[in-house]
């Protein structure tokens, strides 16, 4: 009894007669939209083949103009193969050739939309032409068509939606509109064939998941215009290696956008801002350039990119913030170029082995960034930078070299300390202040030339250099500080200059190989 009620409810359900239409002709099923403008849209029938839908049709001796193809039109017709769609027809309705066997099809100019999931799980889809009349393409319009390798969006085109193409397996290329403003969430999802997308200048935001599985996938540029990329946009793109972030006044947000994407060249344009880091522990990056329009580079921006060897840090950077290239084990490079305004660095340089620098301007810190680097072993000094910061380079034990810039008037205190492998310096005519301790225990230090502009020579200035044999302070000196050259056991000739008037406590202790001083008639 079961199974014949059963087979009258699946009759009822599938056959022509369940369909809810008003009237049929040659094949084609049809609902009256308007008796007012005489107009129809196609629905539900069984279509199979080829299918051409007329322009107007004539039931009961009355014309219609056929204007729309409705909800679910054609949807499991999969013998369906072609449709041919008039320029009379200005929407297709949500799910309207889902599951059909299309295997190609084109939109006339006269469609301005498309509805939800619209060719959706069409498997034999491979072309599709969509006419410049077109505005909106729908949530999933040709989602899991597996087949479409090529597909033409027209400049009409304002916005596609969530999961459009996902999983167009076959899909190659992309060429995005420059009428989009939004690319949403999934629109390419899943595209594992896709190797080249172009993003237009009209794009302000590309939703989570946009681009997320895309196997293919090598390089993308990100537009000025582009303000936001979501969570996970470009997540899991295998072969996605190269990522250029065009230059722009504008930050952009980026949210874990490239997690599990193997980049190895960066070209970072603009400001970015983050909660979590998308290129943090990347350790695929070697190649990273910083544009000019970059002021600031954020909390642990490039930690861990244990890959990258080195970086340049253009003059538009003012902040690099705490832990940026913390932990960069390859990273032995480091140019600050040439600039005016003063670069704040926090402790932005741990445990990266950096063993050469070139300072191109004025740094500030709590605590320098290059204390304590034993890796470094050359440094550079430019014409920009006026003063060497308290402990700048202090405990750098394997400095051998260093070019001081002759713009420099003060190094500060410590700045040189426990440098045990600098060999000789040379310090500037525009130095006017060696500060406390700046070259104390540089015990390899041979020579030192301390030109007419200095006047003071702080406290233990020089102290524990044992390798230094002999020194001349000029006259423009008026004070050589307490235990300047305390424990310079191999200076065996001092020449003091006539301008100095205090020499202070325990100044030359210690120095065992000194055997004559001359004290000039300045000192009182």
């Amino acid at each position: 009894m079961f199974q014949k009620i059963w087979g009258v409810i699946f009759f009822l359900a599938f056959s022509p007669a369940a369909w809810a239409y008003d009237f049929e002709a040659n094949g084609i099923w049809y609902n009256i939209l308007s008796l007012n403008d005489n107009t129809v849209e196609v629905t539900s029938g069984n279509y199979s083949g080829n299918v051409t839908i007329p322009e107007t049709v004539t039931n009961e001796g009355i014309e219609y103009r056929v204007t729309a193809i409705g909800y679910r039109a054609f949807e499991d017709c999969t013998s369906l193969t072609s449709v041919t769609i008039p320029n009379s027809v200005t929407s297709i309705g949500d799910d309207a050739f889902l599951y059909t066997g299309l295997t190609s099809v084109t939109i006339p100019e006269s469609v301005t939309y498309i509805g939800r999931q619209a060719f959706s799980c069409c498997y034999g889809l491979t072309s599709v032409t969509i006419g410049e009349g077109v505005t909106t393409i729908g949530n999933s319009v040709f989602s899991r068509c597996y087949g479409l390798m090529s597909v033409t969006i027209p400049n009409s085109v304002t916005a596609i939606g969530e999961d459009a193409f996902s999983h167009c397996e076959s899909l190659i290329s992309i060429t995005i509109p420059n009428s989009v403003t939004i690319i949403k969430s999934n629109t390419f999802y899943g595209c594992t064939s896709l190797t080249s997308v172009t993003i237009p200048e009209s794009v302000t935001t590309i939703g989570s998941g946009a681009f997320q599985g895309c196997h293919g996938l090598k390089s993308v540029t990100i537009p000025k215009s582009v303000t936001t990329i979501n969570i996970s946009t470009f997540y899991e793109c295998p072969s996605l290696t190269n990522l250029r972030i065009e230059d722009g006044l504008e930050t952009l947000v980026l949210n874990s956008s490239f997690a599990h994407s193997p980049l190895d060249t960066v070209y970072l344009g603009r400001n970015v801002s983050y909660s979590y880091s998308p290129f943090r522990e990347k350790t695929t990056l070697v190649s990273l350039t910083i544009g000019n329009q970059v002021t600031a580079i954020g909390n642990s921006a490039f930690y861990g990119c244990t890959g990258l060897t080195s970086v340049t840090i253009p003059d538009g950077v003012t902040t690099i913030d705490y832990a940026a290239f913390y932990g960069c084990t390859s990273l032995t490079n480091l140019r600050i170029e040439d600039g005016l305004e003063t670069l704040v660095l926090n402790s932005s340089f741990d445990y990266s082995p950096l063993d050469t620098v070139y300072l191109g301007r004025n740094v500030s810190y709590n605590y320098s960034p290059f204390r304590e680097k034993t890796t470094l072993v050359s440094l550079t000094i430019s014409n920009q930078v006026t003063a060497i910061g308290e402990s700048a380079f202090s405990g750098c034990s394997g400095l051998t070299s260093v070019t001081i810039g002759n713009s420099v008037t003060t190094i500060g205190e410590s700045a040189f300390s426990g440098c045990r492998s600098l060999t000789s310096v040379t310090i500037p005519e525009s130095v006017t202040t060696i500060g406390d301790a700046a070259f104390s225990g540089c015990r390899s230090l041979t020579s030192v030339t301390i030109p007419e502009s200095v006047t003071t020579i702080g406290k233990s200035a020089f102290s524990g250099c044992s390798g230094l044999t002999s020194v001349t302070i000029p006259e423009s000196v008026t004070t050589i500080g307490s235990s300047a050259f305390e424990d310079c056991d191999g200076l065996t000739e001092v020449t003091i200059g006539n301008g100095v008037t205090t020499i202070g406590k325990s100044a030359f202790s210690g120095c065992s190989g000194l055997t004559s001083v001359t004290i000039p008639e300045s000192v009182t």
